[in-house]
């Protein structure tokens, strides 16, 4: 049994993303990833993934946020895309979304997926944690069920309401007790790595490295001047 899982969000969000996820995966601790299909990247790094990285668990990062269009169109989707685009994120998302509608996107995304890998996602996860939202949870738990897909919770609440719904979730439970392990964020935000580092004992800042995709983080100047510190 797995002691520990490591997990990369946003697979395929940029090449960037996906060069860095791979290589943390073949010369690294990545065992696990989760792609957003929704992203122009994605395909061909979910391509490359499957080619280069066979032994790598790469699953769906279920996206309902981050302004793209949706896999099932626009049309079908109205609450969810009004204007054409998802909600740019999780606050943005309306009170109320028709369960239809979350089923209707989540299923496409999975067919996009599989049209990319040529197989099922091995795991499920949302974007911006969107799965927590009430409309959204049961659906997402029920679609996962169906498909035989597990799912990684992102809160113990959200675990304990998974297994409601009969899905298994593998969690803390399966961390020996006494024994050092590692605790990963869902992704890193603009904040968490200084956070983290500020937390650490000086000796041990002196011995962790910060990793940060280029395209994405050092694209402007104020994103750039700030991941430099």
């Amino acid at each position: 049994m797995k002691r520990l899982i490591v997990n990369a969000d946003d697979f395929g969000r940029t090449p960037g993303v996906t060069a860095g996820t791979l290589e943390a995966h073949l010369s690294g601790i990545v065992t696990s990833a989760t792609a957003m299909v929704l992203e122009n990247a994605s395909g061909d790094g979910i391509r490359e993934a499957i080619a280069r990285a066979p032994r790598l668990s790469l699953g769906l990062h279920f996206m309902l946020t981050g302004g793209r269009a949706p896999a099932s169109g626009a049309e079908s989707v109205p609450a969810l895309a009004p204007e054409g685009k998802l909600a740019a994120n999780a606050a943005a998302l309306p009170a109320s979304i028709p369960a239809a509608e979350v089923r209707r996107e989540l299923l496409a995304q999975i067919a996009r997926f599989e049209a990319y890998a040529g197989r099922r996602p091995s795991h499920l996860d949302s974007h911006h944690h969107c799965a927590l939202h009430p409309s959204v949870q049961p659906v997402f738990g029920h679609v996962a069920e169906e498909l035989e897909l597990p799912v990684r919770a992102a809160s113990l609440a959200a675990r304990e309401a998974l297994r409601g719904a009969r899905l298994r979730v593998r969690g803390r439970e399966h961390l020996a007790g006494g024994e050092p392990f590692i605790l990963l964020a869902n992704h890193s935000s603009h904040l968490d790595a200084t956070l983290i580092m500020c937390t650490l004992p000086d000796a041990w800042q002196a011995k962790t490295g910060v990793g940060a995709a280029r395209d994405y983080f050092f694209d402007v100047w104020w994103r750039q001047a700030f991941t430099a510190l």
